[in-house]
């Protein structure tokens, strides 16, 4: 089965403010098969990171339309659209 992303939600807009002090992030975080130890993201085709399966991954926001990719360690991949909004 492939891995299935789970957040960021779909159709759900998410925001930063302009003068937030603290960064603010959304959780990365996908379902997967029993056998997957490992999920790499990436986000509009950049590498962000690695995370175990039990453990999510955190990416700090900043405005923009992207496109979530997640593939696990067998090779097998979901992908997902959102945007991050500014906001005062």
């Amino acid at each position: 089965m492939k891995p299935e992303i789970s957040s960021p939600y779909t159709n759900v807009q998410y925001f930063t403010r302009t003068n937030s002090n603290k960064n603010e992030q959304i959780q990365l975080a996908a379902i997967t098969d029993a056998d997957v130890q490992h999920m790499y993201w990436f986000l509009n085709e950049e590498f962000l990171g690695k995370s175990k399966v039990t453990e999510p991954y955190y990416w700090n926001m900043r405005p923009g339309t992207y496109t979530l990719r997640v593939i696990d360690d067998h090779g097998r991949s979901d992908t997902k659209a959102f945007s991050v909004l500014l906001t005062q």
